[in-house]
């Protein structure tokens, strides 16, 4: 019996240390950090500030933005970048909307739906911003920005939800801010997906 026990501590250890060396064990700083910030590299020349009524942006090459886990190459087929706020009341309104469009299969096919969180700030509602976009249920691909929030930078970002239509040909077409319910987000899918 005693055997049993010593085995049963012995192969505890062993799954601690496994889950430690994968990145997966306790709540440490560099498993929040990797939900929270990542690390982005940006090729290309950034976008102006966005200014609705007049975007300056529109006609310009768009910027790439390389994440840790995912990057976004203009002119791979038509995108839509959204840029999000974890503690954003009106991303936290869109994010489940989105989402309930992606898993109706509305997105029109050939289409990529890019997630950016951006703007983290641990002393705020939602922090880390991958959790909450876990909870949420975000199934399209996601870019954590940086401390210094290059991506949103690079797009010329200046509230949230912040919206970015990339055509098939890597240009910018249009952009948006503000939260722009169901319809609004089936009608820029549906624009966004001819250019």
């Amino acid at each position: 019996m005693k055997n049993w026990m010593w085995l049963g501590v012995v192969g505890l250890a062993v799954v601690a240390v496994a889950l430690v060396l994968a990145g997966g064990g306790g709540s440490d700083g560099d498993t929040s950090n990797r939900t929270a910030f990542g690390t982005v590299g940006v090729v290309g020349d950034p976008l102006p500030a966005y200014e609705a009524g007049s975007d300056g942006a529109v006609g310009m090459p768009a910027p790439s933005i390389q994440g840790d886990d995912y990057t976004f190459t203009p002119g791979q087929g038509p995108t839509v970048l959204v840029f999000l706020a974890h503690w954003c009341s009106h991303c936290r309104n869109e994010v489940p909307v989105l989402q309930a469009i992606v898993d109706e299969g509305l997105v029109p096919q050939d289409l990529r739906v890019v997630g950016v969180a951006t703007s983290t700030n641990e002393t705020q509602v939602n922090y880390p911003p991958g959790a909450w976009l876990e909870r949420e249920g975000w199934s399209s691909p996601l870019i954590f920005d940086d401390q210094r929030n290059s991506a949103a930078a690079a797009y010329g970002v200046t509230s949230f939800p912040f919206w970015a239509v990339v055509g098939s040909d890597g240009v910018v077409s249009g952009r948006l801010a503000g939260e722009i319910g169901r319809e609004g987000i089936l009608q820029l899918l549906d624009i966004a997906a001819s250019r």
